[in-house]
């Protein structure tokens, strides 16, 4: 990339003229390769992509992709390699040893130009390899940090190769920081065009296509799933040569001062599903930050900035208003629109169908004058119930939202229950869409009318029909219910449920038909408002659940139903287990574990995590110590339960177990714990400081340092 230096001519009486120098100390490179850099991992991940990137443009080959190895535990590494134009030993030494020399900074066609991005890797690790081909032989150099903290690099070894020209780097990864290096790299690579060779599989870049369709458009509003990035977390960005620059958003709405890009394109800022702006600028066009985190905003940049995003937003309302302008009815205008934003009335009133406003048009009723009834959906206050309802008209809104649209003819006189459950049944996800109810048949004539006047299409059945055809199919029904035809039988109930799960979200509570044959576990409560009653007491399902894998059960496939005196004969009669039966028995099963649980809950934190490290490396010197404590030891005793936090002793009461006998027990439990962790810290005093240390370190360094005497506090 050409940087921008300006030449200025300066008048002077003075006769003496002093220039300013950079001592090349070891704080100067400090400053340029760390302290250059707020977010370091994200700039590794990006100067390193970039100089590949250039390489392969140099090279004449842009179209071919590099590759990059992240760091997992089996290979802490992250590397990033190239089939560039590659490096001998002078450019190694030229580009690696040299602060801002660079081979980029006289063309546009390179991102890079600073000679600063190849040494990023020294804001994270002291040390780092490179491994470089060119002309038949490969040279593998090691760059570090001398004594003095200056950087340096040293060839290691070189030999000759059949292999193509290029360059590797290869950077140590600390293992807390292998999710940090995958997260920068979802974002950053997505906009290359030519997509980089990952080796993870599960890998997936958060915005793909987005390079070819910015190199089309010169603008992208797309909604970015979170990446985890810690740089990359607004929503409105530059991007040039491929690396994305963030701008403020409030500045950027308030220069632009555009109703559209304000409430449309980014919406509301406390909304949790905006779409992010992206705009091009080719390389050269923006002052950029030497770091690259951000653009350098001079007065200049400001202006191409903000008049750049105006012409791009300016486009882009005139692609909607088109697309808009050419639908061929109202609804597939206002329905362009609602697949566009869904909004609502806010992006009704930028736009106008025929010159008359969208936002009006969405008002407008439909079967006003029309011999047709109208059934939809209506949500009640529970979100997983739904009510159809009647209705004599509905606006154009209504036919734009409606997933689908169905027809049905029938005879005056047919009972409304007949009605709604086979509406509901033509209509999808039980009742969401909207049926028009015909009480005369229409020729074919009249039905392309109807579909023409409300501009969608429609599916046309006979409710007879229906009822002929359901009779053909069950020439034995059972009996169903009015309102969704959902069979009963001996073994479907209708009840609330909630079924485990291992999310954020909790534990899903449904209303609905259940199958008591179809494979899970039940069991029965009698209430459900998040609390089973069951009968003396309650508990939570997270409890449940927890007593569940006591007992070599899976959770996720045991539901719970909650008993009404609709459906208490057919669980009775299927054995349906209650849910306190199943509590009682799991518990006074293991009856040690409800010890070793209050045990655990009183505990200090300080000696419970003493007690995990070492067992997590078992030094030699430890081994007749751990058999001690592997005979007290519950195998569930550090596990994350709930147990002891939800254990109660009216629920103990019931169960039939004396809460003052388990407590006991967990006291004499503590005793002997805490006296074991004792004599550890007597024998071994820095045993207390272990869980600060590295355990990837052999087990004879740990144990040496756990050996260490605390002379600090021998007497003399």
């Amino acid at each position: 990339m050409k940087l921008n230096s300006q030449h200025n001519e300066v008048l002077t009486n003075s006769t003496r003229e002093s220039k300013f120098t950079i001592n090349a100390s070891a704080q100067a490179f400090k400053i340029l390769s760390d302290g250059l850099y707020e977010h370091k991992i994200s700039a590794i991940v990006r100067e390193l992509s970039c100089n590949a990137y250039d390489a392969h443009v140099e090279n004449g080959n842009a179209d071919e992709p590099f590759k990059v190895v992240l760091p997992n535990n089996l290979h802490p590494y992250f590397e990033i390699e190239d089939f560039g134009i590659g490096l001998d030993d002078d450019g190694v030494r030229e580009v690696y040893t040299s602060y801002f020399t660079s081979t980029k900074n006289e063309s546009n066609d390179a991102i890079g130009a600073f000679g600063l991005g190849s040494k990023t890797p020294f804001s994270y690790t002291n040390n780092f390899t490179i491994r470089a081909r060119k002309d038949g032989m490969e040279r593998v150099y090691s760059a570090y940090l001398g004594s003095d903290g200056a950087p340096c690099v040293n060839m290691m070894y070189q030999k000759e190769t059949e292999e193509t020209s290029g360059v590797k780097i290869t950077v140590p990864v600390k293992e807390w920081d292998f999710t940090k290096f995958f997260n920068e790299a979802k974002f950053i690579l997505s906009f290359f065009s030519t997509q980089p060779i990952v080796n993870d599989p599960t890998f997936e870049v958060v915005a793909p296509g987005i390079a070819n369709e910015l190199n089309e458009k010169g603008i992208v509003t797309q909604k970015i799933p979170f990446s985890g990035s810690t740089l990359y977390t607004g929503h409105v960005y530059a991007v040039m040569g491929g690396v994305c620059y963030r701008l403020d958003e409030y500045w950027v709405r308030s220069a632009v001062q555009d109703t559209y890009l304000n409430d449309i394109v980014l919406g509301s800022t406390w909304s949790s599903n905006r779409a992010t702006l992206f705009v091009k600028f080719e390389i050269g066009e923006l002052e950029v930050a030497a770091s690259r985190e951000t653009l350098s905003l001079d007065e200049d940049t400001e202006k191409v900035v903000i008049e750049r995003i105006k012409d791009k937003i300016n486009d882009l309302k005139q692609e909607d208003q088109k697309a808009i302008d050419d639908s061929s009815h109202m609804v597939k205008a206002l329905k362009h629109v609602i697949d566009l934003y869904n909004l609502g009335q806010l992006s009704y009133s930028i736009f106008e169908y025929k010159g008359e406003s969208l936002r009006k048009i969405s008002h407008r009723k439909m079967f006003e004058h029309m011999d047709v009834e109208l059934l939809r959906d209506s949500k009640t206050y529970n979100w997983n119930k739904k009510r159809i309802k009647r209705y004599d008209t509905i606006d154009v809104e209504d036919l734009a939202t409606a997933p689908e649209i169905n027809a049905v003819y029938y005879r005056k006189g047919e009972k409304k229950s007949a009605l709604i459950k086979h509406a509901r049944a033509q209509t999808p996800n039980k009742g969401e869409g909207i049926c028009l109810m015909f009480n005369e048949p229409l020729s074919e004539h009249q039905r392309k009318r109807i579909e023409a006047y409300i501009g969608r299409d429609i599916e046309w059945f006979n409710l007879q029909d229906l009822k002929d055809e359901e009779k053909a199919n069950n020439p034995n029904p059972t009996k169903t219910t009015a309102t969704t035809g959902v069979k009963l039988d001996d073994t479907t109930i209708r009840a609330v449920s909630v079924e485990y799960r291992y999310s954020q979200f909790g534990d899903r509570m449904q209303s609905g038909h259940i199958d008591l044959a179809d494979g899970k576990e039940y069991y029965w409560a009698s209430n459900g408002n998040g609390m089973f009653d069951i009968g003396p007491t309650f508990i939570t399902y997270h409890f449940f659940a927890q007593c569940l894998e006591l007992a070599g059960k899976e959770p996720e496939n045991c539901v719970v139903v909650f008993k009404n005196k609709m459906n208490e004969k057919k669980i009775e009669k299927q054995n349906i287990p209650s849910v306190f039966d199943t509590v009682k028995e799991i518990l006074t099963d293991n009856r040690d574990l409800l010890v070793a649980s209050i045990a655990e809950k009183k505990l200090s934190y300080d000696s419970k995590r003493l007690m995990e490290q070492v067992r997590k490396f078992e030094p030699k010197a430890l081994v007749d110590k751990l058999e001690e404590l592997d005979e007290l030891i519950h195998p569930d005793m550090f596990k994350d339960n709930l147990l002891a936090t939800h254990l109660s002793s009216y629920l103990v009461y019931h169960i039939g177990l004396k809460y003052s006998e388990i407590e006991n027990e967990a006291d004499e439990y503590v005793n002997k714990y805490m006296e074991l962790n004792r004599d550890f810290i007597l024998e071994y005093p820095m045993l207390k400081h272990v869980d600060w240390f590295n355990f990837s370190t052999s087990s004879d360094m740990i144990e040496e340092y756990i050996n260490l005497v605390d002379t600090s506090k021998e007497t003399v």
